[in-house]
């Protein structure tokens, strides 16, 4: 279930060639939306991540789409607090609706993030990096909607997730259910699968469950919560977003939990020392090698 390279290449170059046939059917979508998000995530009493960012969105096909995520970045770590801009995700996405009972849907997501977080300060990774997101769906009903996907960077210990081991592969499955009118109900799960921090150290396992409401039109507020089932993930999370993007970088734009937490936090080394599993094992230093300091640092 692991991508390699050749194989996401090779899928977003078969969605890339030409929508499906039940692409034509799409409903007509605006060509920019956008999305305002701020989250928290918690490791342990004294150590958490926070972001506030966005998403901007690009739609110049119903089946093609161009985002970019900048995202303000605090991390504290003791009585350590760094604070500045994170790394610069961009996404190149192709999805794609076949004509069945079942509606599936096949999606791939080409992400190259930017380092333009201070990694010295723990709030990037230093490096450009590049990686690759698979996703199948499925609408087994007018009010249910089933999704998987993979995701992996081909970047070695520079990850997409500042949340994500080294060299390990995020699987995540979710499903999003209208419990109401306006109202949509996701829940959703995740974890590594490989990577090289082991040290004894479970395997990162995570749940999350989010609800929906819709404003107007295509405007809507989520509210999602997740939680640390075994690894070092944050204990807690908490993530508002408002705006009519769902999940920006997701390939298949779900409202997963685990997801859209895993995307604002990005440019993390991983355990290697980004702003993720580094402060998680609360280590307290400031990520990237620099000595932590006593008080607030304007990264």
């Amino acid at each position: 279930m692991t991508p390699s390279p050749a194989l996401a290449v090779l899928t977003l170059g078969v969605l890339l060639a030409g929508p499906f046939p039940a692409c034509a059917q799409q409903a007509e979508r605006p060509k920019w939306t956008g999305s305002a998000r701020a989250a928290t995530v918690v490791f342990s009493d004294t150590t958490s991540l926070g972001a506030l960012g966005g998403v901007i969105e690009y739609r110049p096909l119903g089946w093609l789409r161009f985002d970019v995520a900048p995202t303000l970045v605090r991390a504290t770590s003791g009585a350590t607090t760094t604070s500045g801009l994170g790394d610069l995700p961009l996404a190149l996405e192709a999805s794609t609706k076949l004509a069945s009972p079942l509606k599936p849907e096949l999606a791939a997501s080409l992400i190259a993030t930017l380092p333009t977080g201070r990694s010295a300060c723990g709030l990037g990774s230093g490096t450009a990096s590049v990686g690759m997101e698979l996703g199948v769906g499925i609408t087994p009903s007018q009010r249910v909607h089933l999704s998987a996907d993979a995701s992996r960077s081909f970047t070695g210990a520079i990850t997409l997730s500042s949340l994500d081991q080294p060299q390990s592969t995020w699987l995540d499955v979710d499903g999003d259910v209208d419990i109401a009118p306006r109202w949509t109900l996701s829940l959703s799960a995740g974890g590594d699968v490989g990577g090289t921090d082991s040290a004894g150290v479970a395997a990162d396992r995570e749940v999350g469950t989010g609800l929906s409401y819709a404003l107007t039109g295509s405007l809507g507020l989520t509210v999602d919560v997740t939680h640390r089932v075994a690894g070092l993930e944050p204990r807690w999370g908490v993530a508002v977003s408002l705006g009519t993007v769902s999940t920006g970088l997701s390939a298949l734009n779900s409202l997963s939990p685990v997801a859209l937490q895993r995307q604002l936090f990005v440019g993390g080394g991983g355990s290697s020392g980004g702003i993720g599993h580094g402060r998680g094992r609360g280590s307290g230093g400031g990520g990237g090698g620099t000595p932590p300091s006593t008080g607030t640092s304007p990264c």
